[in-house]
Parts: structure tokens; C-alpha cells; sequence
């Protein structure tokens, strides 16, 4: 059950950003619960906010852009999303990568490539 609460909230966040996702979330859930057992009812939202506190664990608001993203978006050494403050060894990576890419191109243009005709012999003469 916690499992699916979590899913499901990913898709939310996913599709309507945090504060659309919580209401859409709420929506949805309540749809849900309608003709269930107060006992059933208890043991779900007691689920419920134990996953919600459990996936809490896993995402940061960012204090620049204020967007909340998940552990793989937080740039953990600044305290910032990744947005506001690219990791520095992705980024020069990414440079050099592009570089690489620039100086193969430049060599290719640069290439002395045959383009004269290659006339066909006659050995049958």
C-alpha cells in the first residue's frame, strides 16, 4: 500500500508540480476511499502519512528557485538544485565533451578528401 501511495504521488508531482499534485492528490484520494470501513479508512491514512514522510526524505526545496526536486536534481555541496547551481564536474565533462566533438569536426573540414574523376580504363583495346 505505501508503495502504490508513493507512486502514485510521483506521478502527481510529475504531471502538476508539487502544490497542483498535493490537491489533485487529495482529489483522487478521497475518491477513493468513499465506501470504505472507518477501520479501513484509519489503517490507510496512517499508511498514507507514513509514506508521505518517507518520500519527504527524498526531495529538497531549493531556497533560490524555491521548487522542490528529488536527491538526483540537489546539488548536495551548495545546497541549491542542480538549476541554480550546476555540479562543476558534470558541467566541465560536459564541456570537454563538446570540445572533443568541435576539434573532430574542424579536422573532418579540414581534411584533404581525392575529389578529382576517376576516368575508366579500357584494358580491351
Amino acid at each position: 500500500m505505501v508503495g502504490r501511495a508513493l507512486s502514485a504521488g510521483s506521478d502527481l508531482v510529475g504531471q502538476y508540480g508539487v502544490g497542483n499534485a498535493l490537491e489533485r492528490g487529495v482529489d483522487i484520494l478521497n475518491d477513493r476511499k468513499q465506501g470504505m470501513s472507518p477501520e479501513w479508512r484509519k489503517e490507510w491514512e496512517d499508511a498514507f502519512e507514513i509514506a508521505q514522510n518517507e518520500a519527504k526524505e527524498h526531495f529538497f526545496r531549493c531556497p533560490r528557485c524555491k521548487h522542490y526536486v528529488c536527491e538526483a536534481d540537489w546539488n548536495e555541496q551548495d545546497n541549491l538544485c542542480v538549476e541554480c547551481a550546476p555540479r562543476e564536474n558534470v558541467e566541465l565533462t560536459a564541456i570537454r565533451a563538446e570540445r572533443m566533438v568541435d576539434e573532430m569536426r574542424d579536422k573532418a573540414e579540414n581534411a584533404n578528401v581525392f575529389k578529382g574523376n576517376i576516368e575508366k580504363a579500357n584494358f580491351m583495346s
